[in-house]
């Protein structure tokens, strides 16, 4: 009877150890260290800024990025969202990237979603804000009251409010409710000592022109702070092809600001690629952002056009830069030409990095596809990956970035187990089953010795 009923958890247990396989191979699980993550061959979700409760997106399918429910995002110093109906976040992904660092913010009395871009998450919602010090607060919608009929005050205990909103939109926070005697309101909290942040509305500002061109790009500063901020504005990396229309300001809290930046190239500057960035100091001590910048300059009149995509946007150290370039001869030379072609990794301080070059023949247009290993020295962060065509005294230039994660050698492991696993998961299952069934043939075989009175030690 014991021997009957061992078999029996046996075969449970091998059922299990396949579900658990098919698992770990289908649903697209990917150790990683960070949380700019790879989910299965599908949508990447960068979601670097939030931790706490965030919703753990690492072990979900695409399937499951299409129907998310209670969805939350959290930055455990100032507060958290908590979506009421089913998200599809799927709907809001820049080729296979969902971004929402870039377009969801959690700051000091700020909760702010782009929600142009992630569209998604216009939903019912409710909102907590911690570490307030007001004694009555009243929440602002886009800067003022927010009627009873949108947010609704659920409470406010421990220096944390927590109300619903019928749909997201724009950005929310909260303020002291003023009294009769004092209408316009103010701060509380006397006596704290107060916290200065404040907000960028990008990330990567990517400008193409041409010869003799000039563009313009605006960029939004928000104090989300509970402090007056000072700011001092420089450009590295392309100084000379960038206009700030101011490099000097001061917002006050809540308080925000557009900046002009204009891009401009001479008639005679040669086509090429340059990266950067826009740097915000403060006088607040340790409060300092950025904003990466590519600057492609584009001949006027063009022999060639090139493009390049890159198969993936986050990689780890292990991975290879896999590239697609298209190359279109616009000049119409109609005839077969031989171009040369120089591949470069740059980071956003200007350093290149020359990966090779190589001489290809085309006629018309021509697409191939290239991959290099990624350069020891890289460290983890954003890179941008170019590609210049050269053609007598013709330049076309082409670029992509791309976010590199250094793996730790243990998640490394990991990796190369699951792919193992995956590889062979067929004769891994067959293998299993088969020693199962010896085990089984052996325990059946020593009970009927047992029973005949033949003992023999193992």
């Amino acid at each position: 009877m014991k021997i009957r009923w061992l078999v029996i958890l046996i075969l449970v247990i091998a059922v299990f150890s396949m579900s658990v396989i098919k698992y770990v191979t289908y649903t697209g699980f990917v150790s990683q260290t960070s949380s700019r993550v790879s989910i299965d061959a599908g949508f990447m979700v960068l979601c670097d800024e939030f931790d706490g409760s965030t919703t753990y997106f690492l072990i979900l399918s695409d399937t499951q990025l299409a129907n998310l429910t209670n969805m939350t995002l959290e930055v455990q110093e100032y507060g958290k969202i908590i979506f009421n109906e089913e998200v599809n976040l799927t709907q809001d992904a820049q080729g296979n990237i969902i971004d929402l660092d870039s377009s969801a913010n959690i700051s000091s009395n700020l909760i702010e979603i782009n929600t142009t871009a992630l569209t998604s998450l216009e939903k019912p919602a409710t909102i907590y804000f911690y570490n307030l010090t007001f004694d009555n607060p009243r929440v602002l919608k886009d800067g003022v009251a927010c009627p009873d009929s949108i947010c609704d005050i659920i409470g406010y205990s421990g220096k944390t409010l927590i109300f619903t909103v019928t749909q997201f939109s724009a950005f929310y926070s909260a303020e002291e409710t003023p009294s009769e005697a004092a209408p316009s309101g103010g701060g509380g909290g006397g006596g704290t000592v107060k916290k200065g942040d404040f907000y960028l509305d990008k990330d990567l500002i990517d400008m193409k022109i041409k010869q003799g061109e000039t563009k313009r790009e605006i960029i939004l500063v928000r104090n989300t702070g509970d402090k007056r901020l000072e700011f001092n504005l420089s450009v590295s990396g392309m100084n000379r092809f960038v206009i700030l229309s101011e490099e000097s300001f001061t917002l006050s809290p809540k308080e925000s600001k557009e900046i002009n930046v204009d891009f401009f190239a001479g008639e005679n500057e040669p086509g090429e690629i340059y990266s950067g960035r826009i740097i915000f100091n403060t006088d607040s001590e340790d409060l300092s952002k950025s904003i990466n910048v590519i600057l492609e300059i584009k001949e006027r009149f063009a022999l060639f056009d090139v493009k390049l995509e890159l198969g993936d946007k986050i990689l780890t150290e292990e991975q290879k830069l896999k590239a697609k370039i298209y190359m279109i001869d616009v000049g119409d030379l109609n005839k077969k030409v031989d171009v040369n072609l120089e591949y470069f990794i740059k980071d956003f301080d200007d350093n290149a990095i020359k990966l090779g070059e190589e001489t290809v023949s085309m006629y018309k247009s021509s697409e191939i596809e290239r991959e290099f290993p990624i350069p020891q020295q890289l460290t983890q962060g954003s890179y941008l990956f170019y590609i210049k065509l050269n053609y007598l005294n013709a330049t076309a230039t082409s670029s992509d970035h791309f976010f590199l994660i250094k793996e730790s050698k243990i998640m490394g492991v990991i990796d190369k187990i699951l792919d193992y696993v995956k590889k062979n998961l067929n004769y891994l299952i067959i293998a299993w089953i088969v020693s199962l069934i010896i085990f089984i043939i052996f325990l059946v075989k020593r009970r009927r010795e047992k029973e005949q009175g033949h003992v023999y030690r193992y």
